[in-house]
């Protein structure tokens, strides 16, 4: 299985009956629901994966930090 979640699991049930019941009711037509569902789905994804995308940067330059930039014994002061 992909480490990346299914993108319908971003989204939230209740707000999905909500539009559900738009789409019956004919307050909304099907091309509407369809879009509002996709701009859901990327805005869940993309909450999710620029957290683990800054969290990945700011590790990656500590470790850069302290890997290359360590004040050598030689000239601690």
């Amino acid at each position: 299985m992909s480490a990346m979640p299914q993108m319908l699991n971003l989204l939230d049930p209740a707000a999905v009956e909500v539009l559900k019941r738009k789409v019956l009711a004919g307050e909304i037509s099907p091309g509407s629901f369809k879009r509002v569902l996709k701009r859901q789905m990327l805005v869940q994804f993309d909450r999710l994966y620029s957290q683990r995308y800054k969290t990945l940067a700011r590790l990656a330059g500590n470790y850069i930090r302290e890997r290359f930039f360590q004040r050598s014994p030689d000239n601690a002061s």
